[in-house]
């Protein structure tokens, strides 16, 4: 029935605005930022489409597009599979995030040498962040001192700057905190990012409504860039950004 409502939808479409219903999926601290850019642009240029955002941790989500229970997701580090389409959209480096009262040798960069022994607090699988820094240890040569596993950022951003151990996230994860003085984030020597992407499932029908949101997603995501919420690299080109998978 969803089908079929989106074919009446698409041919009333082709005389008029783009009509329909669109399921997007987007982790917490993305969507609390990109969320009210994309609804006010959406309601603003579309007003015939209805959106539908949910909002989870980058496996669940990745499970979601999978069962065909959400049309667009936005999240980090996602699996490459072939019923997958991904659009990567973002390159972000990851920091250590350490209390305010920790001292550190430098606040410019962070060996990965001296990660070795500092009480990490990390989510468990399949948040998208664990095989990442699991990766990362064991191209460095160390086992990660994972003291707390937390599944979610609000009560990992408490827990790290109440002095309960350090975690490694992205700038944009953790700016209030940053800003509030209450954690420090510095950079990882050598490099360590994730990958924030575009997914959508490829045998799912793609319609003119679900279209129009991809590309309302791809303009605030470069907004937000350029606004520096995000202080990676912009991995797509306008509206026709570049498909892996």
């Amino acid at each position: 029935m969803r089908e079929l409502s989106a074919v009446e939808a698409d041919v009333q479409s082709l005389a008029k605005e783009p009509t329909g219903h669109v399921r997007v999926a987007l982790p917490p601290a993305t969507s609390e930022v990109l969320s009210p850019l994309l609804v006010m642009a959406c309601r603003e240029k579309f007003p015939r489409i209805s959106l539908h955002i949910r909002e989870g941790f980058s496996g669940i989500i990745h499970g979601w597009v999978l069962a065909g229970e959400v049309d667009i997701a936005v999240f980090y580090s996602p699996e490459m599979a072939p019923e997958l389409e991904i659009v990567p959209l973002v390159d972000e480096p990851l920091c250590v995030i350490t209390p305010i009262a920790l001292p550190v040798e430098n606040d410019l960069v962070f060996p990965a040498r001296n990660l070795a022994g500092l009480p990490l607090i990390l989510p468990a699988r399949p948040h998208s962040l664990r095989p990442v820094v699991e990766r990362y240890a064991a191209d460095n040569g160390f086992q990660p001192n994972i003291v707390h596993e937390v599944d979610g950022i609000r009560t990992t951003r408490a827990m790290v700057a109440a002095g309960l151990g350090c975690t490694i996230f992205s700038h944009a994860e953790i700016v209030g905190d940053i800003e509030a003085g209450r954690v420090r984030a510095i950079p990882l020597e050598p490099r360590a990012s994730w990958r924030l992407s575009m997914v959508r499932r490829k045998s799912s029908r793609s319609s003119r409504a679900m279209e129009e949101v991809k590309a309302l997603i791809l303009d605030q995501i470069a907004v937000l860039v350029e606004r520096r919420f995000w202080r990676g690299t912009l991995l797509t080109a306008g509206r026709r950004p570049r498909v892996d998978g």
